[in-house]
């Protein structure tokens, strides 16, 4: 962790190449999520990922903790200030495209928010979801490649 801090103050970031980079990890999960979408075991790949990023960040917490103790903590909260909220509005909705596509595939019965036709359904679903999660996925890559750098480089200064 110590090597991490000291790396941070350090760094200068070369903003194109870390773009890609974050594209290539964010795709990267999307695809995995997607695939799930039309596999049987979808809703458990979904929870499994969800899972999985909580453990990992659950891990991260504990060793910034241990090792910075309070100052670990909101060190990890501001690292995903700007694009968390992002992501998190992106599990939001994704859910909802994620189970329509399921129940669609598997041919079982949507739960009760899909009233109505279903073609309007899958329509208005489909139509909202990928535009939102588009340009909600967009502006988190962007805030993550260029503005989070800018609040952990800060807050490392200042705080430890």
């Amino acid at each position: 962790v110590e090597q991490t801090i000291a790396l941070i103050k350090d760094i200068s970031v070369y903003y194109p190449l870390y773009l890609c980079y974050v594209l290539f990890c964010r795709v990267k999960w999307l695809i995995a999520v997607l695939t799930g979408c039309f596999l049987p075991i979808g809703p458990y790949m979904y929870c499994g990922v969800i899972f999985f990023l909580g453990i990992a960040y659950g891990f991260v917490i504990t060793c910034f903790a241990g090792s910075a103790g309070f100052t670990g903590i909101a060190f990890c909260i501001i690292s995903l200030f700007p694009h968390g909220i992002c992501y998190a509005i992106i599990l939001y909705y994704g859910y909802d495209l994620f189970c329509l596509g399921w129940f669609y595939l598997s041919k079982t019965d949507r739960p009760g928010q899909y009233f109505g036709d279903k073609r309007t359904i899958e329509r208005t679903v489909l139509g909202k979801g990928i535009l939102v999660l588009t340009v909600v996925a967009i502006i988190g890559v962007v805030t993550e490649c260029y503005v989070n750098p800018f609040f952990l480089k800060n807050f490392v200064k200042l705080f430890l």
